[in-house]
């Protein structure tokens, strides 16, 4: 079985990958939403997010950045499991004009803390969720942090009130302190979505994500064309498997979370494609190849 099944085969000879961006990331949200708004873009625990939807939730998440204070130069780490809460703070920040920071496979605050002082990232997003983050018993102290956003599990699931009894049941519900360093997810997204774009440059110099290298000696600058061009990358691997000759192609395909950025490239793809993002509640993503072929 091929590793990408969303992507159509070409009806003859070699098929043709779309060429990579070279624009803005936020661009590929634009035109998804623009072309097909009704069409559904994430799915997690029961509940759909439309394209439209999703452009409006990263509207609102970048205008409170941006009251935050989050702009030029301003960096922002994601400090996430596989929820709604990437796919929205991805593009708000760089909609906020402010540069992404990769702390999502992080384990253990130490490891946290340590990425934060040597990217000197101002704001943190984070969940409140065992093994991610629980402010009342071991806040984040970092040298340069300043605040930080928290998001809940329940807070994109269809049956919030479910999610939250069921954490208070398995003792797995964390509370989020109201406090001048805090500031809830859902408190960001609290405005009238007016925020200022901001232009980063060229699409091959502007930087959108910084993340550690393989020792952690020292940080990775990721521009918007280089994301851009492990999206196609990502494409171009799918082609080189062949189609079964038999059978149904499978409309739901686990995607392999290596890293941020293989987890980012596969996000872009699936927006690009105005695709499905099937997030499943174990921490896996997961693309409907089918709905993209939905009008």
């Amino acid at each position: 079985m091929f590793e990408h099944a969303w992507v159509e085969p070409a009806a003859s000879g070699a098929p043709d990958a779309p060429e990579p961006p070279l624009r803005p990331l936020l661009h590929l949200l634009d035109e998804a939403v623009d072309r097909w708004p009704a069409r559904p873009a994430i799915e997690f625990m029961g509940k759909l997010i439309s394209y439209r939807e999703l452009g409006a939730l990263v509207s609102h998440a970048a205008t409170g950045l941006q009251q935050l204070g989050v702009g030029p130069g301003v960096r922002v780490a994601l400090h996430l499991p596989v929820t709604p809460h990437v796919a929205i703070a991805f593009f708000a920040v760089l909609k906020a004009g402010g540069t992404l920071v990769d702390c999502l496979a992080l384990e253990g605050v130490p490891a946290l803390r340590d990425a934060l002082d040597a990217s000197r990232s101002e704001v943190l997003i984070t969940l409140a969720a065992p093994r991610w983050y629980e402010p009342t018993h071991c806040p984040i102290h970092a040298a340069y942090l300043r605040c930080v956003v928290v998001g809940t599990l329940a807070q994109f699931a269809a049956h919030p009130d479910a999610v939250i009894a069921a954490q208070r049941r398995d003792g797995a519900y964390v509370d989020v302190p109201l406090d001048g360093r805090h500031v809830r997810f859902g408190q960001l997204l609290r405005n009238d979505g007016r925020c200022r774009t901001l232009t980063p440059g060229p699409a091959d110099h502007a930087v959108a994500l910084l993340r550690s290298n393989a020792d952690g000696s020292a940080l990775e600058s990721l521009t918007h064309a280089a994301l851009g061009k492990a999206c196609r990358q990502r494409t171009d691997g799918s082609h080189r498997h062949d189609v079964p000759t038999g059978g149904e192609v499978p409309t739901r395909v686990p995607l392999p979370l290596g890293d941020a950025r293989t987890l980012i490239a596969d996000m872009l793809l699936c927006v690009q494609l105005g695709a499905l993002q099937l997030l499943g509640a174990d921490g896996r993503l997961v693309l409907n190849r089918m709905a993209a072929q939905q009008n």
